[in-house]
């Protein structure tokens, strides 16, 4: 599908700005070589040099694979989010406006992109309430924001099937005579492409058995089911430290109309309130991935999270062949990573149905503040990794105070005790599967004054 209104402009709010990678995609304490090459990486928000950007989404058109939009949390005068888009495959990037010209900036935080078989692109964001907006033109112009009913969502995520169906799902709490009763699984959808949205539906976990914390993610099958992961604990799971959970998903066979129980998933382990500090470090949850090619696997699925593993958080994977009935064995991706915290996970398939996942890592820095984006290959469907390596030589430090690189964060030296809410540079890492092979990566990365959101493409060797 060919897009409309493409340009790159020289000055102003829609200025895109192309710099190159100092990385080699090499270790800076390894020399041997990385799994992958560097082919390019641009930082987006040039247009906001001095606003702090942080929590990123990313998503591919299935009609070009040159065209992708990407979002971004942006603290300026405002909080909000805003939208960009390329139409040559990352090499450059302009700000999406609305009819009138004017930068898109949605309300709020937690953002969420995505694109339907149409080539339509989707962005959502929740502040006050959850809105979403659309672009049919490959991101460049975006419609009218659409209320999606319900108050104080949280953490929700978007997801597209076929006819035209928008999935939107999350968490609420709900109220029993004023007072806060529990948290529910929410999921609205929307049969006319965005225009509308339903009511959303609620569902609980079994109270007895099963405490739910948020919804990790979203997917939609090839054959239509609808699949939420939940990241869930038992209830006397909770008087443990660190606490010790599981990643349960619940599939829809009607449309998000009713959900099977909870089917168990991956364990894990996360620091909770008792530690809080250390606790934000785990933050993000875990995250889906479809192998939608036509290869041996297609249709399996794959799921990262980050598990506390000796006092450190590692990051991990598995698969599933059966749609998240059954997983195989938890893999360490990066079982080397050193006394330090890794971050943010996310994991994707490309065109050739190589598994990728890239994640936030701190090991070049014993204080465990600041971190590198990194990056680990597989070729056999998730059963084993490549060696573990930066995709990009360059540190973000979330703790440094603004213009000052000597500077520590002015409550808290020590990064481990700090509670900067964002200090993992945000709660998600936008990253897909490209159709020719490869990866393109949405990430926060030190720009000229602030932290900037930044894309970079990779290419498995």
């Amino acid at each position: 599908m060919g897009v409309r209104g493409w340009s790159v402009v020289a000055s102003g709010a829609l200025t895109a700005v192309v710099s190159l990678a100092s990385s080699s995609g090499k270790s800076p304490t390894d020399k041997t070589q990385a799994s992958f090459e560097v082919v390019s990486s641009v930082e987006i928000s040039a247009d906001e040099p001095a606003v702090r950007h942080v929590e990123t989404a990313l998503a591919v058109s299935p009609r070009d694979p040159k065209i992708l939009v990407a979002a971004s949390i942006a603290f300026g005068k405002t909080d909000g989010v805003p939208l960009y888009a390329t139409g040559d495959g990352g090499r450059t990037w302009q700000r999406g406006v609305d009819r009138r010209g004017k930068s898109v900036f949605l309300d709020g935080l937690d953002p969420a992109v995505s694109f339907d078989e149409e080539g339509t692109a989707y962005a959502l964001s929740t502040g006050d309430q959850l809105g979403v907006a659309k672009s049919t033109d490959g991101g460049v112009t975006w419609l009218p924001t659409v209320v999606v009913p319900g108050d104080a969502w949280d953490r929700p995520w978007i997801g597209n099937g076929g006819e035209g169906r928008v999935y939107v799902a999350g968490k609420l709490p709900v109220s029993v005579f004023g007072h806060v009763a529990s948290d529910i699984i929410a999921v609205s959808s929307s049969t006319d492409r965005g225009a509308s949205f339903s009511f959303p539906r609620l569902f609980l976990p079994a109270p007895e058995k099963a405490a739910l914390n948020i919804v990790s993610d979203v997917a939609v099958l090839p054959d239509e089911r609808l699949l939420l992961a939940l990241q869930l604990f038992a209830p006397e799971a909770l008087r443990e430290s660190p606490l010790h959970g599981f990643y349960g998903t619940i599939v829809s066979s009607d449309r998000g109309r009713t959900f099977g129980p909870p089917r168990p998933g991956p364990e894990f382990r996360t620091f909770g309130h008792a530690w809080e500090g250390k606790s934000l470090f785990g933050l993000g949850g875990a995250r889906f991935a479809v192998d939608r090619t036509k290869g041996p696997r297609g249709g399996r699925l794959y799921l990262t999270w980050l598990g506390a593993e000796e006092g450190f958080y590692r990051v991990f994977a598995s698969a599933s062949s059966d749609s998240g009935e059954h997983w195989s064995e938890a893999v360490a991706v990066d079982p080397n990573g050193g006394e330090t915290d890794s971050s943010v996970p996310a994991v994707a398939v490309d065109g050739r149905g190589v598994v990728g996942i890239a994640w936030y890592d701190r090991r070049a820095d014993p204080t465990d503040g600041c971190y590198q984006l990194f990056f680990a290959a597989s070729r056999d469907g998730g059963a084993t990794f490549d060696a573990a390596a930066p995709v990009d030589a360059t540190r973000a430090c979330p703790l440094l105070l603004r213009g000052s690189s000597a500077a520590k964060a002015p409550a808290e030296a020590d990064p481990i005790t700090s509670e900067y809410r964002f200090k993992n540079g945000g709660d998600t890492l936008g990253f897909v599967g490209l159709p020719q092979g490869g990866f393109q990566i949405a990430w926060i990365r030190p720009g000229r004054a602030e932290l900037q959101l930044w894309s970079t493409q990779i290419r498995v060797r």
